[in-house]
């Protein structure tokens, strides 16, 4: 889809950027918690953005179709993990944490760490590369290990681990869909100009 880059992109700095405001307000303890609250519009931009980012990931990504991992002899394909990615969002948003229901409560949080796992595990799985690994294990390393510290052990507010988890997230899409779609025109257009057989004087 014509323009969904730039679509992309913005939603990914209006996701982080908000995200870490509500962190430095630290007004409540995470962002689902400014759910029913005066602060609740950013809780939905915020969760509105990232959905734009893996609806518009699964319907234009250039590798959409490759196989990541295979599940029960079945293939998995690129587009599956930011699809079921996306519904568990979804299920985030619509599942109020702060909502008077109980199992409601106990679902978002399912939800919550649902989305985060099956995002987790299709940036793990989509690298080709020993060094596209490498990195992917570094990212992961790092968002989970600061989710855990926040929202396990406390040791600062879960807003923050949700920014930190997030970052991973922001830079696997940026590269495989923002960057990766550049660099592969960019790359197109130098071979037609270098495979050029110059004119004859």
């Amino acid at each position: 889809m014509k323009g969904s880059r730039l679509i992309v992109l913005v939603s990914l700095i209006v996701a982080v950027s908000t995200g870490t405001f509500l962190a430095i307000l630290n007004k409540y303890g995470s962002w689902s918690d400014h759910q029913l609250t005066e602060l609740n519009p950013l809780l939905s931009i915020i969760l509105a953005a990232i959905q734009w980012t893996f609806l518009l990931s699964y319907s234009d990504h250039p590798k959409k179709e490759r196989e990541i991992t295979k599940v029960f002899k079945k293939s998995v394909r690129l587009k599956h993990g930011l699809i079921i990615t996306a519904f568990f969002f979804l299920c985030v948003l619509v599942l109020g944490l702060n909502e008077p229901s109980e199992t409601i409560q106990k679902l978002h949080l399912v939800a919550t760490g649902l989305a985060i796992t099956t995002g987790y595990i299709t940036l793990l799985t989509y690298p080709e590369t020993p060094k596209g690994h490498k990195y992917a294990n570094i990212g992961a390393a790092i968002g989970l290990t600061g989710f855990i510290l926040g929202f396990v052990f406390n040791l600062y507010s879960v807003s923050w681990a949700e920014v930190i988890v997030s970052i991973p997230l922001a830079i696997f899409i940026f590269v495989t869909y923002i960057k990766f779609r550049t660099f592969d025109k960019t790359k197109r257009y130098e071979s037609c100009i270098c495979n050029r057989t110059p004119s004859k004087q």
